[in-house]
C-alpha cells in the first residue's frame, strides 16, 4: 500500500484521504478574478489539481476595508452553489459600530455560516477591544469556529481561550508562547501556515501533538501546494498527517451541523 507521500509524488494527489483547507482566500480581487463565479472557478481546478476535497473560505478583497458585506454576499454564492466544497467563514471590520457587526454575523448565521474569519491585526484594532469581545460573545453562544491571522500576545489569547470556552478558536500564524497555551486550551488549535520552513511541523507535532493542527495554505494568496509539501514530506506518520490534513478540520466542522 502507497504511503500518502508516494501517492502525491506519483501525481495522484490524495485518492483515500479526506483533505480539508482550512485557511483560504477565494474571491473577486486576488487572482485577477472580476465575478465570484470566475474566481470559484478557478480555485475549483486547483483545488481538484492537488487533491484537496473542500476549502474554508475567508474572503477576498473586501477583507480588510470596503464593505465587508459585500464580501460576505460573495461567500454566500459559493456557499449556495458549492457547500460540498467551500466551508465559508464570515467577515466583518471591528471599526464598524457593534451593533451592525452583530447584525451582519446573525445574517450571515441564519444563511448556515459556522465560522468567522478575523484580521484586526492589519485593521489595527486589538483582539481584545469591545467589539471583538461582543464577537466573542455571539460565537460562543453557537459554539462557532473563530479563526484569526493573529490573536495577538499570549496573555491575549489566554485570556480569550479561557473566557470563552466555547468557541473554538484558530491560530492562523504561529504566535510566541502559542505551544504552551495549545496544551492549556482544549479550544485552541493552530494553522499550519504558520510553518514554512521545513521541519516545523514535525517539531510542533512532538510538542504539542498532532490533534492541535489543522492544514491551511492560505491559498489563493499562496499556491494550495506550498501550504500542502510541508505536511505531505513532513516526517511524521500517516495517520498523523491524516489528522492534519483534513480529519481534525473534518471534527471542528461536523460539531457544527456540516458532514464531512
Amino acid at each position: 500500500m502507497r504511503t500518502i507521500l508516494q501517492a502525491f509524488l506519483e501525481g495522484d494527489g490524495f485518492p483515500n484521504e479526506l483533505v480539508i483547507d482550512a485557511h483560504t482566500h477565494i474571491g473577486r480581487g486576488f487572482d485577477g478574478s472580476r465575478y465570484i463565479e470566475e474566481a470559484a472557478q478557478r480555485a475549483l481546478m486547483r483545488m481538484d489539481a492537488v487533491g484537496i476535497n473542500v476549502s474554508c473560505v475567508m474572503g477576498s478583497q473586501y477583507l480588510i476595508e470596503g464593505d465587508y458585506r459585500e464580501g460576505n454576499n460573495d461567500l454566500l454564492w459559493l456557499h449556495e452553489h458549492y457547500p460540498d466544497r467551500f466551508v465559508c467563514f464570515t467577515n466583518i471590520n471591528p471599526h464598524d459600530k457593534k451593533e451592525n457587526v452583530l447584525a451582519e454575523l446573525q445574517r450571515m448565521y441564519d444563511a448556515g455560516m459556522r465560522g468567522i474569519k478575523l484580521i484586526n491585526a492589519y485593521q489595527n484594532y486589538p483582539s481584545n477591544g469591545p467589539v471583538l469581545w461582543a464577537l466573542y460573545e455571539f460565537a460562543a453562544e453557537r459554539e462557532l469556529i473563530v479563526l484569526n491571522h493573529s490573536w495577538g500576545s499570549g496573555e491575549t489569547i489566554d485570556l480569550i481561550a479561557s473566557t470563552f470556552p466555547a468557541m473554538t478558536m484558530i491560530i492562523g500564524h504561529h504566535t510566541d508562547g502559542a505551544d504552551d497555551l495549545l496544551w492549556k486550551c482544549p479550544n485552541l488549535y493552530l494553522c499550519t501556515w504558520s510553518f514554512v520552513i521545513p521541519h516545523q511541523i514535525e517539531k510542533a507535532i512532538k510538542r504539542i501533538g498532532a490533534d492541535k493542527i489543522v492544514f491551511g495554505s492560505d491559498a489563493i494568496i499562496n499556491p494550495f501546494s506550498a501550504g500542502l509539501g510541508p505536511v505531505v514530506f513532513a516526517r511524521i506518520s500517516d495517520d498523523e498527517k491524516r489528522k492534519v490534513l483534513g480529519l481534525n478540520t473534518a471534527r471542528l466542522l461536523n460539531k457544527r451541523g456540516y458532514n464531512f
